[in-house]
């Protein structure tokens, strides 16, 4: 099942410690006594380590897996398999797995925590993005009356913390496609620039697999893209989704024949492609509630230029006080009034507790 990819995912990636950074500090930086110049660039930053929701619980394994920004406050999903016995490095079980939507405001202080595992009746989420409302889970489940495993849609509000009840996914996951190609399941949703849904879905064949994407409006597909059939191209995955300066999606894709640029138009939902060679450009970087797409690197935040799909500085980590350790670790969630607002986590595994510690940092343009 893929939920169970997501959650050794997890485990292979807490084996590895970043021990070259160990000297570097995680402390909150509030304040700096550098003197500014009139005509000089400022961010003021609040960097902190967010309240701890199981501060007493010992983990095999802890992960932040998403983040998100809705009104001054960040969500984040956190996925935890916390030890039966903490002095027993064998005594974990996956039968006792933390899914859970945390939200913080920008001091990190914890205001409340919302069980995903309980919504799940025994099934499992593995994806999840957000809306204007909220997150949408993409889960799957044992269906004792279809006798097999299903997809299904889970809604969480932000506004009253509150979780909809199971939805069917809208998409086409069953089948095969045009060339014989079996049509194997979701794996991705973008919500497009117009407000339909793409669905970015497996096909498999023998060793081959490849993609499809599948366009919805009002709950209907609206539109099919199936990239062996109609481009010849094997992909093996999408590096990013990010839009162009009309609001047409980019998908990047390793295929075959190398990275290539997908252009899907919003208005007749066409697909075009063109081979870049390298998407170094475009690979790392996600969508903020701006609708524009960050990344960071170790000398400060890129924005990238949606007309000429070519990242620019947005601000320097020069000018401000910050730890770029911790910002190595964060994502881009919201920028407005000259205000920069990341999340996201670094390890503090001591002994056998692979802790997790959830970040936030807030840069403000100095006045």
């Amino acid at each position: 099942m893929k939920a169970h990819g997501k959650v050794l995912s997890i485990i292979m990636g807490t084996t590895m410690l970043l021990s070259s950074f160990a000297f570097l500090s995680g402390c909150k930086q509030n304040t700096t006594d550098r003197q500014i110049k009139a005509n000089s660039t400022w961010y003021d930053s609040n960097t902190v380590k967010c309240q701890d929701a199981h501060k007493d619980e010992r983990w095999m394994v802890s992960n932040y897996d998403y983040v998100f920004a809705f009104d001054d406050k960040v969500y984040t999903v956190f996925t935890g398999i916390p030890y039966v016995n903490p002095e027993d490095i064998m005594s974990y079980d996956f039968s006792t797995v933390v899914d859970e939507v945390q939200a913080y405001d920008l001091d990190g202080n914890l205001l409340s925590t919302s069980s995903i595992s309980a919504e799940l009746n025994g099934g499992n989420y593995y994806y999840c993005y957000a809306t204007k409302e909220g997150i949408t889970f993409l889960c799957n489940g044992f269906d004792p009356e279809l006798g097999n495993i299903k997809e299904y849609i889970l809604n969480y509000n932000v506004a009253d913390n509150s979780f909809s009840k199971p939805q069917d996914i809208p998409f086409d996951i069953n089948g095969v496609s045009a060339d014989g190609m079996v049509v194997s399941g979701l794996d991705k949703i973008v919500v497009l620039s117009n407000g339909a849904l793409l669905g970015s879905i497996y096909t498999t064949s023998g060793s081959n697999v490849s993609y499809m994407f599948q366009v919805v409006e009002n709950g209907k597909v609206v539109k099919k893209v199936d990239f062996k059939a109609d481009f010849n191209k094997i992909i093996y995955d999408f590096a990013s989704f990010v839009e162009d300066d009309k609001g047409n999606l980019i998908a990047v894709a390793r295929t075959t024949d190398g990275i290539v640029k997908y252009t899907m138009n919003v208005g007749s939902y066409d697909v075009t492609e063109e081979v870049v060679g390298s998407a170094s450009d475009m690979s790392s970087f996600i969508k903020a509630n701006d609708g524009k797409a960050y990344n960071i690197d170790n000398a400060g935040i890129n924005v990238l230029n949606n007309k000429t799909l070519q990242r620019e500085r947005a601000l320097s980590f020069s000018d401000c006080n910050v730890n770029l350790y911790d910002m190595s670790n964060l994502k881009v969630l919201d920028v407005k009034n000259d205000r920069y607002i990341l999340a996201g986590a670094t390890k503090e595994a001591s002994g056998i507790d692979n802790r997790s510690v959830f970040m936030i940092s807030t840069l403000t343009k100095a006045k």
